[in-house]
């Protein structure tokens, strides 16, 4: 199940973040620090 989730659902995006993406990366980890299921979540398709 956990390699479906992460690597082989045609929902997950396999490309490079956009500006914007590492951006919205680097806000939230600057907030919830080192929570990535919660970063996660502000990033959809990813």
């Amino acid at each position: 199940r956990l390699r479906w989730c992460n690597q082989l659902s045609p929902e997950v995006e396999h490309r490079p973040f956009t500006p914007e993406e590492d951006d919205t990366i680097v806000r939230a980890h600057t907030r919830f620090g080192n929570k990535w299921a919660t970063i996660a979540r502000l990033l959809n398709g990813r």
